[in-house]
């Protein structure tokens, strides 16, 4: 029987209820100053349709997006989003909400949370000198759950800290 991962303390994945206001959620988290993205993961049924929101997200200007079977370019998409981050003099970090989380996409909501994770802590690593009050945190609307547990390219388990209304 395989041994299921330890789940690994943190400050920045939290789940609400899905009714719970943008505004509330960041008043909860201290935010509200800082740059909020809200998106679905509705139609995430596709890692394709999980790359074109973060392209949506960071880049809305980018004329690109994939297509179905399309090869999602991580590495390009981690590049946009650290061209983004960090460029305002003002830059307090990110609240990152994703609304309509449910259980059938969970391997894509986990590559999402894989590279907005990893590429926020690199830019909050690289530039703590420049930025010393930024954090960011990820809101997953409508998890009901006190943990996440997934696979993307590597097994992942976090807590999950519940906000209520």
């Amino acid at each position: 029987m395989k041994k299921k991962k330890k789940l690994q303390e943190n400050d920045w994945l939290y789940a609400c209820p899905h009714t719970m206001a943008t505004r509330k959620i960041a008043e909860i988290l201290s935010f509200q100053e800082t740059s909020i993205l809200e998106l679905s993961a509705k139609n995430w049924d596709e890692l394709w349709q999980v790359g074109n929101s973060i392209v949506d997200l960071y880049v809305p200007e980018e004329k690109i997006h994939y297509k179905q079977k399309d090869f999602v370019s991580w590495d390009q998409l981690v590049d946009w989003i650290d061209g983004v981050q960090g460029k305002d003099s003002q830059y307090q970090g990110n609240l990152i909400i994703i609304r309509e989380c449910r259980d059938e996409v969970i391997k894509n909501l986990a590559k999402f949370i894989e590279v907005i994770y990893k590429q926020s802590i690199l830019v909050l690593n690289q530039k703590r000198h420049l930025f010393p009050q930024a954090r960011f945190a990820i809101v997953l609307a409508g998890w009901e759950y006190p943990y996440f547990r997934a696979r993307a390219s590597s097994s992942m388990a976090f807590d999950v800290h519940i906000l209520s209304e």
